[in-house]
């Protein structure tokens, strides 16, 4: 499920569950987890869902898009 909403004077593509997992290649129990503070997979810097009054969480496109970017790769270490 894709949507485009106006937030905050823009309009913003917003991504289900689904769309993040094939982003980010992590899986949903993951996602999860790192919204987790108690978790020891909790990232700080990991985009939060934006509240459009629905049940299910969507993402902004843009935020998922810059936290896939702004991961080290493997070569990095």
């Amino acid at each position: 499920m894709q949507a485009v909403m106006q937030i905050d004077d823009k309009l913003q593509l917003l991504i289900d569950i689904d769309d993040v997992i094939a982003f980010t290649r992590l899986g949903k129990a993951t996602i999860y987890r790192k919204m987790q503070k108690k978790s020891k997979l909790y990232d700080a810097s990991f985009p939060r869902p934006v509240d459009v009054g629905v049940k299910s969480n969507l993402w902004r496109y843009e935020d998922i898009k810059a936290w896939v970017a702004n991961r080290p790769t493997r070569d990095a270490a």
